[in-house]
């Protein structure tokens, strides 16, 4: 009986002390997770520092870059302007040494005058409300590239019409001038012995002074073939420039006071005609009269927008 008593004492107190023991390890198990989560947050902690820290580096340099990126952009744009400014200058330079071997021109103020005065016949006759219409300008030069090198182009006269664009090369010849001639169309007779031995077509002057007879003869650079190429290259600036294919009559004005001994010989058969193939002019009574005809008949019709738009860039431009 002692025996089975004891047994049943042993049983309970192995019992009591397997069940203290699992207690003792749960509680241990319990407390190594609770370190385990401690160490887990701190190092999230840790990542998290390190993460807001990294982010902050990115921010800077992100910062850095932009700054970096400010200051090449306006290094860029500090290169541009000085690139503009030079190629400004460039200009300008050209010009001043085609103004300085250029002379004045006495028959290039005549031309203005006749223009002024076409101005105010024509807002006159209601033909135009107002000199906004028909703008003159004056003296104008612009560079050209052609074969990789650079030249001036000087215009004596630019109109601006609300029915069309208009250059005027003015030439002030005395003497007999033979335009766009060939030696038939010579007259009178005892003139074609200075005439070139070809066929070509030349404009040329004969003059006589207190040296005798003298004789200018123009080929390449004939007062029409001048401005028609002049025109050209005008359209092509401005269709660069404003994007528009502006159309622009080429016409020569011979402006020197016609005598017997000044006068014009036409091989062309186009000067003092109002068609739309006429060169040119002799006199203001023909230029009168082109330009009136050139406004009934023209199709070009420029509104304000465009008048405004063409006349600002060559103020600020030509």
């Amino acid at each position: 009986m002692l025996i089975l008593i004891f047994i049943c004492i042993a049983c309970i107190i192995f019992l009591a002390i397997k069940y203290w023991l699992s207690l003792k390890q749960q509680h241990e198990t319990q407390a190594h997770l609770a370190n385990i989560s401690n160490l887990v947050d701190q190092k999230d902690a840790i990542i998290a520092r390190e993460q807001s820290k990294t982010h902050n580096l990115h921010m800077k340099l992100q910062q850095a870059n932009d700054d970096r990126n400010k200051k090449n952009s306006e290094i860029a744009q500090q290169e541009e302007l000085i690139h503009a400014y030079k190629e400004k200058l460039h200009e300008k330079e050209l010009k001043i040494d085609f103004l300085s071997k250029s002379k004045k021109n006495q028959g290039e103020m005549f031309a203005y005058r006749d223009l002024q005065t076409l101005q105010s016949e024509l807002i006159r006759d209601n033909i135009i409300k107002s000199a906004d219409e028909f703008v003159i300008h004056s003296n104008l030069m612009f560079i050209a590239s052609n074969m990789g090198q650079e030249y001036v182009h000087q215009i004596d006269h630019l109109v601006v019409a609300s029915w069309g664009i208009f250059m005027l090369e003015t030439k002030y010849w005395r003497g007999v001038i033979f335009n766009e001639c060939t030696k038939k169309d010579v007259q009178p007779e005892h003139y074609k012995i200075l005439f070139p031995n070809d066929n070509k077509i030349k404009t040329f002057t004969i003059t006589n002074d207190t040296n005798g007879i003298s004789r200018n003869v123009f080929d390449t650079k004939s007062p029409c073939t001048q401005v028609r190429t002049t025109s050209l290259k005008l359209h092509e600036h401005l269709l660069v420039h404003l994007e528009k294919k502006l159309y622009i009559k080429a016409l020569v004005n011979y402006n020197y006071k016609r005598d017997q001994n000044n006068f014009v010989v036409d091989g062309s058969n186009l000067l003092d005609t109002v068609c739309n193939e006429t060169t040119g002019f002799t006199n203001y009574t023909s230029m009168r009269s082109y330009f009136y005809g050139a406004q009934k008949s023209s199709s070009v019709n420029h509104t304000e927008e465009d008048l405004q738009l063409i006349n600002d860039f060559i103020v600020s431009n030509l």
